[in-house]
This record gives structure tokens, sequence and C-alpha cells, in this order.
């Protein structure tokens, strides 16, 4: 087994509130691998904040990755990684 399953995403906004979102690439239920999934490849996400998310600085500060072996690999962003969110 090979292969990208999961990705989480820990945001924590200007009031230090903690969101996570999570990823879910295509075939992630396959069992075994289809042709192409473990091939190397980029995969973005995009999240859109709630309406009524607080405005200003949020920042990514934690992304954990899982394959179907259920191996996994968490990432510390603690801030290092921002962005901002207008009014």
């Amino acid at each position: 087994m090979s292969g990208y399953h999961t990705g989480s995403l820990y945001l924590r906004d200007p009031q230090g509130l903690i969101s996570q979102f999570y990823h879910y690439p295509p075939n992630r239920n396959e069992i075994f691998p289809q042709p192409g999934d473990t091939d190397w490849k980029f995969h973005t996400a995009t999240k859109t904040l709630p309406v009524g998310s607080a405005p200003g600085t949020w920042g990514l500060f934690e992304m954990n990755v899982t394959d179907r072996a259920e191996n996994f690999k968490t990432h510390d962003f603690t801030e290092t990684i921002t962005f901002s969110v207008l009014e």
C-alpha cells in the first residue's frame, strides 16, 4: 500500500482559537492505489473560511500528512506562515 491518504491543516485565528480542516484526495478509500496514485505530484487544497471568521492575521501552525499505510508526518509551522483576512 502506498499513496497519499489524508491531509489535515490546523489554523490559528487572530484570537488564538484553533480550527482544523481536512484535505481528501480522490481514490483515498481504495485499499490499493489506482494507476497514477503513487506518482509524485503536488496537491492543492483551497478552504473558504466560514462567514463571521475573525478578521486579521491567521496562521497555519501545523499540517499532518498520512499515507494509505497510516504512516504520517507532522510539520510544525508555528509563527512561520500567516495570512490576513480582510473585513
